[in-house]
């Protein structure tokens, strides 16, 4: 619980977060209440986050010092490499009879070769 707490303060400091881990460890039914009733309101995220620390067991100097400490930012989501380039000759191999929609369904069909005479 402790180390949880902890981690929570340290790293993710939300409102949500927080409030799953007071309705898992929490034993104020008045605070669990006001967090239903009232949401996230600087008041009630403040008292929140009062009562996970003192969960813990974090003195108050441990815990001004932790909120001094930004929150490690979410990791930059890496960009997609560029898909390689198909070379000509494959390319004009892929490429086949066009196609031509028809008006009977909604399907695609290939150009009829013309019957010879």
């Amino acid at each position: 619980m402790k180390n949880q707490i902890t981690n929570f303060l340290k790293t993710d400091r939300t409102f949500r977060n927080g409030v799953t881990l007071y309705m898992t460890f929490g034993k104020n039914l008045s605070l669990k209440k006001r967090i239903n009733v009232e949401g996230n309101t600087e008041f009630v995220r403040n008292l929140l986050f009062d009562q996970l620390r003192i969960l813990a067991g974090i003195s108050d100097k441990e815990y001004a010092l932790i909120l001094k400490t930004p929150v490690n930012p979410v990791p930059e989501v890496k960009k997609v490499p560029k898909a390689a380039k198909i070379p000509k000759a494959a390319k004009a191999k892929a490429t086949s009879k066009p196609v031509v929609k028809t008006g009977k369904s909604s399907t695609n069909q290939v150009n009829p070769v013309p019957p010879k005479k």
